[in-house]
């Protein structure tokens, strides 16, 4: 299975690679949580890889999007926008599309999606779409009036797009029609604020494995978006045969070696704890450098201290 990138590197890798081609995901969180920023990534992620990636936008108009973004230092060049946003000076539903020279006009505002859909097939008909995301779905949803024609255009729309073998992301906001849509689609994506933090869980995907747990989100201006995966829950990994070796790794200090048996058995952890000032920082500058001389490679990380104080210690040693 070749995933499908979503260009955010932490989110690939709770996807366990990003999503699955052809599918079709459901976003879904408050004002502020980083729905659309997500979602014009993802878009992005395509451009890049030469992938047609359509954004259909019913909220904001795309060049709101793009200056808000661009603050993200988030460029959206190539990014095909269909703008149904309605006018406040017109009673008609005009979907406006960045790359054509004219707007495609059609009927009264509370139309349902057929004219949607057309528009998206006639851009089918000349370039694969790879790529759609929908911000949002709970205002596409509002030009209805009744629960069931509204389930009924979100069912033939996922259906439409899944026609297409398109991923399709959809936008949506909490307490509106995106608890139908969880049941529809393939996978559930959450965003919550929490205090001043933004978080992300998967709540379900099909056909694929993912990591569990609450995610942290950082957006941070003038360089993007960040998901940190949350590696404290528990995660599939497939651990190698180790071979257990008969030889030692040598302090190379008689007597420590020697209360250890010879020293610490070849691809084992050891922990070594202490109060400060009992040594603990040179026994392991000790080890390190024993290992050198013996033509082993090393490797130091510290946390704690600076380079100064490092450098003062390795005086010690000849």
């Amino acid at each position: 299975m070749n995933p499908v990138k979503t260009g955010i590197e932490g989110l690939d890798k709770i996807l366990m690679g990003g999503f699955v081609k052809g599918h079709q995901y459901l976003l879904v969180g408050p004002p502020g949580s980083g729905k659309t920023i997500l979602g014009a990534v993802f878009c992005m992620e395509g451009v890049k890889n030469n992938e047609k990636s359509i954004y259909i936008t019913v909220e904001e108009p795309p060049l709101n999007i793009r200056n808000n973004l661009r603050n993200l230092n988030i460029e959206l060049e190539g990014v095909d926008f269909l703008d149904a946003t309605p006018k406040e000076t017109s009673n008609i539903w005009s979907i406006r599309r960045e790359m054509a020279e004219e707007d495609i006009l059609f009927g009264e505002i509370y139309l349902n999606l057929e004219h949607l859909k057309s528009v998206i097939k006639e851009i089918a008909k000349k370039e694969k779409i790879s790529r759609i995301v929908v911000d949002s779905i709970s205002t596409l949803t509002s030009f209805y009036d009744s629960e069931y024609k509204t389930r009924r255009a979100i069912i033939d729309l996922v259906n439409f797009f899944k026609s297409l073998g398109c991923t399709a992301l959809f936008i949506a906001e909490e307490k509106s029609y995106a608890t139908m849509l969880e049941y529809l689609v393939d996978g559930v994506l959450k965003l919550a604020k929490k205090d001043t933090q933004i978080q992300l869980k998967i709540e379900k995907v099909r056909g694929q494995r993912f990591m569990l747990g609450t995610h942290t989100v950082s957006i941070v201006e003038g360089k993007g978006i960040f998901i940190y995966p949350n590696y404290a829950v528990y995660e599939h990994v497939t651990v190698p045969k180790i071979e257990v070796s008969s030889e030692v790794a040598k302090f190379g200090v008689k007597e420590i070696d020697s209360a250890l048996g010879g020293g610490l058995e070849r691809g084992t952890l050891t922990l070594l704890a202490g109060n400060t000032g009992t040594g603990k920082t040179l026994l392991s500058l000790q080890f390190l450098i024993n290992g050198v001389k013996n033509k082993e490679e090393g490797l130091l990380i510290f946390l704690e201290g600076t380079k100064s104080k490092l450098a003062t210690l390795l005086e010690g040693f000849n």
